[in-house]
């Protein structure tokens, strides 16, 4: 997939995600505290200059009854040199349903033998409940204070 596809697809997904945000009511509703998601999704790399498909799995902890969450997270990028990254994630919602999440990583690539580096991974997700589940668009970029991915995907998450 051509970046400029990509980025039309992310622009896409964000006013999609915006319009459904004002269709919806402002009903309040409680979560369980504890989440585990995962997202597939495609992400252009720029070290690279290609795109390819990726799976993040992540486990959130609401902390006391606060909007902000603490957890763990890991992704692995489908690419020619071997791409891992495992952090920290500290979530905030925004508003009911819609989460920003901020996760400093550290990324491992075998490009010529495995090395690893310091990342930041900022992304922005929005889930439509239904029951326990909620599941919706999900937006990342990550910065390798040089290099970066940014994708797109489906993100669904299981609340306990």
């Amino acid at each position: 997939m051509k970046p400029n596809n990509f980025s039309f697809i992310l622009i896409l997904m964000l006013i999609l995600n915006t319009l459904n945000l004002f269709s919806a009511g402002a009903d309040i509703h409680e979560h369980s505290p504890n989440e585990i998601g995962s997202c597939l999704s495609y992400v252009y790399q720029s070290s690279e200059g290609t795109s390819d498909p990726a799976i993040h799995l992540d486990y959130t902890r609401a902390l006391n009854e606060s909007d902000f969450s603490l957890g763990f997270s890991f992704e692995k990028i489908f690419s020619e040199n071997q791409h891992l990254s495992a952090g920290i994630s500290l979530d905030y919602e925004i508003i009911d349903n819609l989460t920003f999440a901020a996760s400093p990583l550290i990324i491992w690539e075998n490009e010529n033998g495995w090395t690893s580096k310091f990342a930041l991974h900022l992304e922005v997700n929005y889930g439509i409940e239904i029951g326990q589940l909620h599941i919706g668009p999900l937006i990342g970029y990550a910065t390798e204070f040089g290099d970066y991915h940014i994708g797109g995907g489906l993100h669904v998450g299981f609340h306990f």
